[in-house]
């Protein structure tokens, strides 16, 4: 395979990339904000529910519900902590803002081609090299994202004008 047309293919690669992980990082932090809104919310209701009607009769029924939204903002809090929706935002937004920078380095490269340039051999393998190191550090993009970046990038042509 000739350089031109390995790069292109990484172009395609690193394109699939940078937006997978743009939308799981908002994927990410959008379900975080959900969860700790709902935990919030069930714990603000049983508490202030109990301060309210701390000197009323209460009856069975209010208690047991008392109680149940207290057992639900408990294991929200628990999923919440386990999940870790802001940490891998984070790391999302962190492989994203890795990917970027080598996916415009390949239009570069693409664009010099096109100019009757070279691709070096040495610069090509550079270029694997820290992508291999990019997607070392980075987290796995959920499957249904991934494909939906692949069927997005697939009706959308590519930024660069083929060679």
């Amino acid at each position: 395979m000739d350089h031109l047309k390995l790069l292109q293919q990484w172009h395609m690669g690193l394109r699939i990339a940078h937006k997978a992980h743009q939308r799981a990082a908002v994927k990410f932090e959008r379900s975080g904000r959900w969860l700790g809104a709902a935990t919030v919310i069930a714990s603000t209701v049983v508490g202030t529910s109990l301060f309210a009607d701390a000197g009323a009769d209460l009856s069975i029924g209010w208690k047991i519900g008392a109680g149940v939204l207290s057992l639900i903002a408990a294991v929200l809090s628990a999923v919440q902590g386990t999940l870790k929706f802001s940490e891998l935002a984070s790391q999302h937004r962190s492989a994203a803002q890795h990917y970027g920078p080598l996916r415009r380095e390949v239009e570069e490269m693409l664009a010099e081609a096109g100019a009757g340039g070279t691709l070096s051999a040495t610069k090509i393998s550079d270029l694997r090299k820290r992508w291999d190191e990019v997607d070392a550090d980075s987290p796995n993009v959920p499957q249904n994202l991934y494909d939906a970046v692949v069927a997005s990038l697939q009706t959308t042509p590519p930024p660069h004008k083929s060679v």
